[in-house]
């Protein structure tokens, strides 16, 4: 996979960004319409239009904004675990310098790289289909779904409505034209009568037209006006385009849900805007509310594309909306409209600016300018050119210092060393090639990039041959091979290679003794056991942390000294690394160390010395475990609580009682629980209170916990939960009362 995924293009890298921040400016957006519920809902309307234009915006904006580049690069790591040996399709790419039949002629000597840069250009190789062509079809495969699945339809709405006919009744046009002097509209729409029993709607972005049923033409003056003004709202505000701007935003994002939900919010918005407008010209709000009720009953046929008066799903809000009295129903003024702009492009412009940090390699150049001439000519995209670079690397000798910092240079430019082996390593890959002989011809070769990559892709092959070359390689003078080799080995498992993975703890690079640590930890072999031990007292906390972990799956006695020092490593993940490896020890000299972890101050350590404390089932651990009741952080009350039910001491019990009142509905949950594995009649009315809780799974557990008590006292509180909203509530209070009513 990240053969595919890496290098990402350019396109689809800005396209991911622009995404990214559109995402958060609609998460922004829809987070101020929750907090600030007080907003009209023409203000509503504003700001999420704001923020769904902001898709359309951003692509503008990143191409004339300066860029702050501050975001940082993702690169694809390859498990050596999981990378089987590619087939010809798949191999790292060769440089041409492996080519027999490259028609690029040698060069006569070493210095002829630097003058290969006028040299034509050769063909790049053939690839596959990259995965992001086909995301780019899948992407706009889904934009031609959205759009030929609205506008056609809207568009042959438009071309049936004009056969339709136009009211010119002298009445309705002069209540037509009363309604657009009342919202300020100029120009008049055009109202056309549908032989069908369709909502009143509007719809037309250049030209707007009012849609309205056959029957509106026996209606009362009074409901016509209503009918009409919330049209014309529509009209005034500019809905329909509006809503138009928003479909084609939501189709070129039309993988961003909460695109989707602003959307959807704007349409429950913009119809309660018009409400008010109607409101706000005078129509009594109990006549309106019993008007659109009427017309969502008679009316169900609703055009996809239009403004529709009153679509029954959004029916009941908007009628509550309508008869609230208290709700403000002002509209949108230039200044309020002109501040939302204002807060949108502070919020847009910064955002627009983010862009990608410069290339690592840009940070780290050698101040070698021969390193870097060479090195650049191995990155190049011309053929020639790379080829030439391959040439002299193969005239090198392993002991070439320039070759041995091009290879340095080239790991730390990249900062990925799978991406180093696809990119620069020299390895034969050709159909009908003994890859096994070749990886292992590799392992020696005197480019370190190739060493470092036929140790990574031995990792598919378990043969004591294999083995053997790679415990040898535990000794190369590249880190890179080095790491390679112990992540191989470690990923083929074989027992014949255990000395040299010991070995590798002693290594000068603190990356190749952590993973030797971390490929120890899949042998769960005692003769590690030793080395580990001094490996808890390496200066990396990262290989602490893995010979913790390792000493923890082996499980042998002779480590418990080193993991309860642990206890008091200087840094956290080993602290709690030790703490997890000591779980389900039943040793005095452990519970004491856990019972001291537990006033650790990083949270994920005491609760992971609790935890293993319930493994272990000490009741010496009781009165500590009920002060973990008192932590700040719940899921070390949660874990306190779940100790205590595993140990099963009563004397926990008045504790357990107190945490049913606990804040947080996972230690409640827990502490009905552990009630109920105690079994102690003093917990029935703290049970019986539980059966009240707010939260289902809380209520579960007390009633669960009351039926194992099987006291008659509780059979009150468990007749009444069996009408409980929820069903398993409902189902354990039939079996608690059926348990406890036996005789």
């Amino acid at each position: 996979m990240s053969e595919i995924l890496s290098p990402t293009p350019a396109w689809a890298m800005s396209f991911l960004i622009i995404a990214v921040k559109t995402t958060v400016v609609l998460a922004l957006a829809l987070a101020v319409l929750r907090l600030v519920p007080r907003l009209t809902s023409a203000s509503r309307c504003a700001i999420l239009v704001c923020a769904v234009a902001t898709g359309l915006l951003l692509p503008v904006l990143d191409r004339v904004m300066p860029a702050w580049r501050v975001l940082p690069r993702l690169t694809v790591v390859t498990e050596p675990s999981t990378q089987p040996i590619p087939s010809p399709s798949q191999a790292p790419r060769a440089l041409p310098a492996m080519d027999r039949e490259a028609s690029v002629p040698r060069p006569a000597s070493p210095d002829a790289v630097m003058l290969a840069a006028d040299e034509p250009i050769a063909a790049e190789p053939e690839r596959g289909i990259s995965i992001w062509v086909w995301a780019l079809g899948l992407w706009l495969a889904g934009i031609a779904w959205i759009v030929l699945r609205v506008f056609p339809a809207g568009l042959l709405q438009t071309l049936e409505s004009r056969r339709l006919p136009v009211i010119d009744d002298p009445d309705w046009q002069r209540l037509l034209e009363s309604c657009a002097a009342k919202l300020g509209l100029a120009r008049r729409p055009v109202i056309r009568i549908h032989p069908d029993a369709i909502m009143p709607t509007t719809y037309g972005v250049v030209r707007a037209t009012i849609l309205l049923p056959v029957a509106a033409e026996c209606w009362v003056e009074e409901k016509r006006r209503a009918v009409l003004l919330h049209e014309l709202a529509h009209i005034r505000r500019g809905d329909l385009g509006l809503q138009t701007m928003m479909i084609l935003a939501c189709a070129l994002q039309w993988f961003n849900p909460l695109m989707w939900a602003a959307y959807r919010r704007f349409i429950i918005e913009r119809e309660r805007a018009c409400d008010d407008m109607v409101l706000r010209a005078g129509v009594r709000p109990r006549t309106y509310a019993r008007d659109l009720l009427q017309m969502a009953a008679d009316f169900n046929a609703v055009p996809r594309l239009g403004a529709c008066m009153a679509k029954p799903n959004e029916l009941e809000t908007r009628l509550m909306s309508i008869l609230d009295k208290k709700r403000s129903r002002r509209g949108m003024s230039l200044s309020r409209g002109l501040c939302i702009s204002i807060l949108t492009l502070a919020v847009v412009m910064p955002l627009s600016a983010l862009a990608l940090a410069e290339p690592a390699e840009r940070e780290r150049l050698p101040a070698n300018p021969e390193v870097v001439r060479l090195a650049e000519a191995l990155e190049s995209t011309d053929v020639a050119i790379r080829q030439l670079a391959a040439e002299r690397i193969r005239a090198m000798d392993r002991d070439d210092e320039l070759l041995i910092r091009v290879s340095e240079y080239l790991f730390d430019t990249w900062d990925d060393d799978s991406r180093v082996f696809r990119e620069f390593a020299t390895l034969d890959m050709a159909p009908g090639t003994d890859r096994q002989a070749m990886l292992l011809t590799a392992l020696t070769d005197d480019f370190p990039v190739n060493r470092a990559a036929a140790a990574m892709y031995l990792a598919a092959y378990d043969d004591p041959l294999v083995v053997e070359a790679l415990a040898n390689a535990i000794n190369d003078e590249n880190r890179h091979v080095r790491e390679w080799a112990i992540r191989s080995l470690g990923s083929i498992g074989d027992a014949a290679a255990l000395p040299a993975m010991i070995e590798g703890l002693d290594d000068v690079d603190p990356q190749v003794r952590e993973w030797s640590a971390r490929a120890l930890a899949g042998m769960d072999d005692p003769r590690a056991v030793d080395a580990l031990v001094v490996a808890m007292g390496d200066s990396e906390a990262q290989v602490r942390e893995w010979a913790a972990r390792t000493l923890g799956s082996i499980g042998d006695s002779g480590t418990l000294p080193a993991l309860i020092d642990g206890l008091d490593d200087t840094a956290a993940q080993v602290r709690e690394w030790s703490a997890r490896s000591l779980a389900g020890v039943d040793d005095p000299a452990v519970v004491q160390g856990l019972l001291q972890a537990m006033k650790d101050d990083e949270p994920e350590v005491r609760e992971w010395a609790i935890r293993s404390l319930g493994s272990i089932g000490d009741p010496n651990a009781v009165p500590f475990l009920v002060e973990g009741l008192d932590d700040s952080v719940v899921e070390v009350r949660e874990w306190s609580v779940r100790a205590l039910g595993s140990i099963g001491d009563p004397s926990a019990v008045d504790a357990l009682i107190a945490a049913m009142d606990d804040d947080s509905a996972v230690v409640r949950e827990w502490s009905a629980r552990s009630l109920g594995s105690i079994g102690d009649p003093i917990a029935l009315d703290a049970l019986i209170a539980g059966c009240a809780d707010p939260v289902a799974e809380v209520r579960e557990w007390s009633v669960r916990s009351l039926g194992s008590l099987g006291d008659r006292r509780a059979l009150d509180a468990l007749t009444e939960l069996l009408d409980d909203r929820n069903a398993e509530v409902r189902e354990w209070a039939k079996r608690a009362i059926a348990g406890i009513a036996a005789p």
